[in-house]
């Protein structure tokens, strides 16, 4: 039977840093923020470390104290790719921000979450009563509430754990001025009290003392995505075994996108059932085969698999934007070009437009031409067709569709009509001067 539970993190960062290796679990780990402690592990809270200290004073309470860095954009990729690896499980999943995840899985699923990925994750009949058995869980365990349990779990929970449900620590000052220390007390409390007391923060006592609940969860929507993926016949130990492999798929990923970009690189191997996952985030958006090959590399080895083996690699390109183009700044041109192409292509030499050929001919047919509008892949497809031009001296041969061939003529016979024009100025010019003379 699915239930709804809800995973946890007091730090997101901080717990990716140690799946990752980068910093061990045992050891003090902060994460800050314009060198302002955000957050902070357990054993970073028994050295004394708190949230809001700055750095400096945080560095001196402990010797071995590890920082972990990672910014917002990065965060976010991982973030997401948690989320798929979730979505593998279930379609049942809704995250608010951050460090929370809602879904619907079984009891069974819940504990193997928990043991195997280290996190904190509360099982229970409403989404608010999970998130508050979960933030009560340590770090690989897991809480399973049933509907006779969940009253008295309520009235035992220390007040304090309201703040990891977004509660201010002015009003849980308040809380305690009243000397109330169990988050069961305030059940005593009618909502309206309730309200007047903590004013927009009472939402969240309200829900798990009074309600109503949330017992419903979401369908997750993942974003869209191109997927390549490729199986081995027998398992692979060796990078020089995948690398052909990632080429491919990055090949092919590449011929998908189109005219898209992808931020996020992410490979998903597989082994004996088991998925690991690795992620990149692309500084500039990625949609050469070579770019995303070489992230790809890289997230490969983010994921640790090659050890173990593997029996198939998926990549994926998530995060997918439009290239950015420059329209055109004249589109009704655009416009009517396009249409005459469509007509032409349908209707070979169905429209024709005028070409002058002389303006100042004498002869109104050899003033101009009607030219059939032809495109190029018309021009490379079709045989040039030779006619014939005749003038006052003779026959000339020539392509009409072909510029080259029809300039000369064109000269020839300009130069024709000037001489005959120039001549027959030359005679009238006679004619007057023999009759001025008779006169």
């Amino acid at each position: 039977m699915l239930n709804i539970a809800t995973i946890y993190f007091n730090s997101f960062p901080i717990w990716l840093s140690n799946r990752k290796g980068l910093t061990k679990p045992d050891l003090p780990s902060i994460f800050c923020r314009n060198n302002r402690v955000v957050h902070g592990n357990t054993a970073a809270a028994q050295a004394g470390i708190t949230e809001n200290m700055p750095l400096q004073g945080a560095l001196q309470q402990h010797a071995k104290l590890q920082e972990v860095h990672i910014n917002d954009e990065d965060l976010m990729v991982h973030w997401e790719a948690f989320i798929e690896e979730l979505y593998e499980i279930t379609p049942w999943l809704f995250t608010p921000k951050i460090g929370i995840v809602h879904l619907k899985i079984t009891p069974t699923e819940a504990s193997e979450l928990a043991t195997t990925h280290i996190l904190q994750v509360g099982v229970a009949t409403s989404l608010e009563l999970s998130h508050l058995a979960a933030t009560t869980c340590t770090p690989g365990s897991y809480r399973n509430l049933s509907a006779d349990t969940e009253e008295s779990f309520v009235a035992n929970v220390p007040i304090h754990f309201l703040a990891r449900l977004g509660m201010s620590k002015r009003a849980l000052e308040r809380l305690n001025f009243l000397a109330i220390s169990h988050i069961g007390m305030l059940k005593q409390w009618s909502q309206k009290q309730i309200l007047a007391f903590l004013g927009q923060e009472a939402k969240v006592v309200l829900q798990i003392t009074h309600g109503p609940s949330t017992t419903d969860i979401p369908i997750y929507q993942p974003k869209e995505k191109v997927i390549k993926s490729y199986s081995f016949e027998n398992p692979v130990f060796e990078m020089y075994e995948v690398e052909p492999v990632i080429s491919l798929l990055a090949n092919r990923a590449a011929k998908e996108l189109d005219k898209r970009t992808a931020r996020r690189i992410i490979i998903r191997a597989t082994f004996s059932g088991v998925s690991v996952f690795g992620a990149r985030l692309s500084k500039h958006p990625a949609s050469s085969p070579g770019h995303i090959y070489q992230l790809a590399l890289q997230a490969l080895q983010d994921s640790r698999a090659m050890p173990v083996g593997i029996d198939e690699i998926e990549l994926r390109l998530s995060t997918l934007e439009m290239t950015l183009e420059q329209p055109s700044l004249w589109r009704a041109k655009e416009q009517a070009a396009n249409a005459i192409t469509m007509v032409t292509d349908r209707f070979p030499g169905g429209i024709v437009r005028l070409v002058w050929t002389n303006r100042y001919s004498q002869a109104p047919n050899r003033r101009y031409r009607l030219e059939p509008i032809v495109n190029k892949a018309q021009k490379l497809s079709t045989p040039v067709e030779e006619e014939t031009i005749e003038n006052s001296n003779g026959k000339y041969r020539g392509n009409p569709t072909g510029q080259k061939h029809i300039e000369p003529i064109q000269n020839h016979v300009a130069r024709e009509i000037e001489e005959n024009q120039a001549n027959h100025r030359h005679l009238d010019i006679l004619q007057r001067m023999v009759e001025k003379r008779d006169t």
